[in-house]
């Protein structure tokens, strides 16, 4: 079967992407607004072996939620180019986007079983135009690639939105953190933890839970090691073995972010008595009012939320 190329907008006229394009003998199918790349995915991953996407972290979330929308018979296999802000998925493979490489890698055979999370959280819906705005909130569903955060994370995520047009790539993200740092406190909240013996999601195996109530300034949800550019968050974090890394982080302040940043930027576990290091095959999240949760560095909505590992639910090349 031909395969396909989704691009972000963006790269219209990109070099590169012309190179790819022309060595997988397709026309690319670029994003024309926010979350296109799902609906793509999900129409055209169907027809084809394998589907490459062009863009970043962003991208590829979107891609592989489009084909999780698919029989697991169906979904293709997604091959990487990225040429976003943060690649961190790549990062961890140690992929590039050098044309040859892509080529290579989405002609060849080679994939990598991958894990998903899937995400169950509120979205809250708002109507701008009233004088005082009415809130809606609403259950949604999100597959995760890389890393979600509840707390802080989900601040910087939309801080960074809002900013992404001035402040890119490891100055954007340094920048909302350090103003969601300024803005955003921690709040109380209760998260349950369920482990599974069983290595996929088919709750078959002996369960252990665990329960734990406390001030939170994040909850790190690591299917793999980084995120925000380089940050590795969850150093642990092996996106093929059916559970995700759960990074439990107390009220630390940004004086302590900065003094342990090295070691962020180097996916080295950072000794602090405010922050818990675990496993979990699902877990949920529930707080005292809502908190902000990101997806892959995108703004996804607040808790509750409900969180399950789909072992090996996607291949990536």
């Amino acid at each position: 079967m031909p395969g396909v190329l989704i691009a972000h907008g963006r790269l219209r006229g990109n070099r590169r992407l012309e190179e790819i394009a022309a060595g997988l003998e397709v026309r690319p199918h670029f994003t024309e607004r926010h979350e296109h790349a799902i609906q793509l995915a999900q129409e055209l991953g169907g027809e084809c072996d394998v589907l490459t996407v062009a863009g970043g972290d962003g991208s590829l979330s979107q891609v592989v939620n489009g084909v999780m929308q698919l029989d697991a018979a169906r979904r293709p296999k997604i091959c990487i180019a990225p040429m976003g802000t943060g690649n961190d998925v790549a990062r961890y493979l140690g992929f590039t986007a050098h044309p040859q490489e892509v080529l290579q890698r989405a002609n060849g055979t080679k994939s990598v079983p991958w894990d998903v999370i899937e995400i169950k959280h509120a979205t809250v819906v708002t109507a701008a135009t009233a004088v005082t705005a009415d809130t809606a909130v609403t259950a949604d569903t999100r597959y995760c690639v890389n890393v979600a955060s509840v707390g802080l994370g989900g601040r910087v995520a939309q801080i960074f939105a809002h900013d992404a047009r001035r402040f890119r790539g490891h100055i954007g993200y340094f920048r909302a953190i350090i103003k969601g740092f300024a803005s955003y406190r921690a709040i109380e909240s209760t998260l349950n933890l369920t482990t599974n013996s069983s290595s996929d999601d088919s709750d078959i195996g002996v369960a252990s839970h665990t329960s734990s109530t406390q001030t939170r300034l994040i909850l790190a949800l690591g299917n793999s090691k980084f995120f925000g550019s380089g940050l590795g968050i969850a150093p642990h974090a092996d996106p093929t073995d059916g559970v995700m890394d759960i990074v439990d982080i107390g009220d630390v302040g940004v004086l302590e972010y900065l003094k342990n940043l090295p070691r962020l930027r180097r996916a080295s576990p950072l000794q602090h008595k405010s922050i818990n290091y675990t496993t979990a095959s699902s877990c949920t999240l529930e707080s005292r009012e809502p908190m902000s949760i990101e997806i892959d560095g995108e703004f996804a909505g607040t808790t509750p939320l409900r969180a399950r590992v789909l072992h090996h639910a996607v291949r990536l090349m």
